[in-house]
């Protein structure tokens, strides 16, 4: 009897829990290209020595806007070869905005035609588990935080908020 009562109450909340309607836009589909990124994987192996590295990428939205974004990265070896502190970040993402994207994006800043912003902090821990042999793969894992220190929520660039993510790669070259 307490499992009917249970599943009828689940079925009779579902509908109004689902209903529910926001007008917040909290999605990627709203921000800029590095609000809230999928992280790269690694290739099955973490850097033994000290490695920087410095990128640039061009985005053009589907509205017509367009950034461009200088990226760093930092990979420190600590007490084993086999484990990295990594630090990246979209250092400063410069973008220009159409009428229509910011008609989209509906900030509540209200919109900026031009401007530059930093973005968030990437810290992991890289621990490769497992180097390849002939029988085994390279295995390894990432632990990783978010920090919150990019600029403008408010002109939807970034999302403030820390979060975390967990990521393993599996990479076998042919011996």
């Amino acid at each position: 009897m307490k499992k009917i009562f249970i599943i009828v109450l689940m079925c009779v909340s579902c509908p109004y829990l689902l209903a529910q309607e926001t007008d917040s836009k909290v999605s990627p589909l709203y921000f800029g290209p590095n609000a809230m990124p999928v992280p790269e994987m690694l290739d099955g192996v973490v850097y033994e020595r000290l490695h920087s590295e410095l990128a640039f990428d061009l985005h053009k939205g589907y509205h017509g806007d367009l950034t461009g974004t200088v990226y760093a990265e930092l990979n420190i070896p600590l007490f084993s070869p086999r484990v990295n502190l990594s630090l990246w970040m979209p250092v400063v993402e410069f973008y220009s905005n159409t009428a229509e994207s910011l008609a989209w994006q509906d900030s509540p800043g209200g919109g900026k035609t031009k401007g530059s912003e930093f973005g968030n902090l990437y810290i992991s821990t890289d621990i490769q588990l497992l180097k390849q042999t002939r029988t085994r793969p390279d295995i390894v894992i990432r632990a990783a935080i978010v920090t919150a220190s990019g600029d403008s929520e408010e002109y939807a660039r970034y999302y403030d908020a820390p979060g975390y993510f967990l990521t393993s790669s599996l990479f076998c070259a042919i011996i």
